[in-house]
């Protein structure tokens, strides 16, 4: 951390100093600032309507939006003499990010996303970091809301062996799948898996007597 904490300030000094020696204009840096935050802002916004997993993480969104920001000035202080030196420290902040657990998929294609842009947008390639970032913004929101809704249950029954043939007998529907059958000193449990329509099998089964107790569950990805 202290390395890159020492790098970042000496790209802050090379920045200015390119200013002063007129490598890049002050009006160049604020474009790339303005454009980096706004990017950045917008993969914020996706991120928050598009996250569909149990804990939402504020602290990983803004890192995307600084995530930006800052590899934009890292790339802005690119130049022939430290192009190695800027691409490692690079590979360095990818190393201190995935450093922290993440939890989705999803997560490493935000980071990536973030990263991608900062370096167009540090190379003035403002038309493929602007498109580039609409574009995917738009293929994650549409894919997140426009998946099919397959809910998956899980139906976990204990009854007496004595009618293990009548509960055999329902659970060899089409849609319930046997998952695990634990039978232990004429009791029995059964796990079962059945798709959507959790209710009409959760009916069959309570019309059967001696059933001691029947459980369900469900999950979703």
């Amino acid at each position: 951390m202290s390395a890159v904490k020492s790098y970042m300030r000496d790209s802050f000094i090379e920045i200015f100093n390119r200013i002063i020696f007129n490598s890049i204009s002050p009006a160049e840096l604020l474009v790339a600032l303005f454009v980096s935050i706004i990017i950045g802002l917008y993969i914020f916004i996706i991120y928050k309507i598009s996250f569909r997993s149990t804990v939402y993480s504020y602290t990983f969104n803004m890192s995307l939006v600084l995530m930006v920001i800052i590899t934009t000035l890292i790339i802005l202080t690119v130049s022939s003499n430290n192009l190695i030196v800027t691409l490692g420290m690079l590979g360095t902040l990818g190393v201190v990010r995935f450093r922290s657990s993440l939890k989705e998929p999803l997560d490493i294609l935000y980071v990536l996303w973030a990263s991608a842009a900062g370096f167009a947008i540090g190379a003035t390639q403002y038309l493929i970091a602007i498109l580039g970032s609409i574009i995917v913004g738009i293929l994650i929101y549409s894919l997140s809301h426009f998946r099919v809704k397959m809910k998956s249950y899980i139906i976990v029954i204990n009854y007496p062996k004595a009618i293990d043939k009548e509960i055999s007998l329902i659970a060899s529907k089409k849609n319930i799948r046997v998952k695990a059958k634990y039978i232990k000193k004429g009791n029995v449990e059964l796990t079962l898996e059945v798709r959507n329509k959790y209710q009409q099998t959760l009916d069959l089964f309570d019309k059967v007597e001696l059933i001691e107790s029947i459980s369900l569950l469900s999950f979703e990805d």
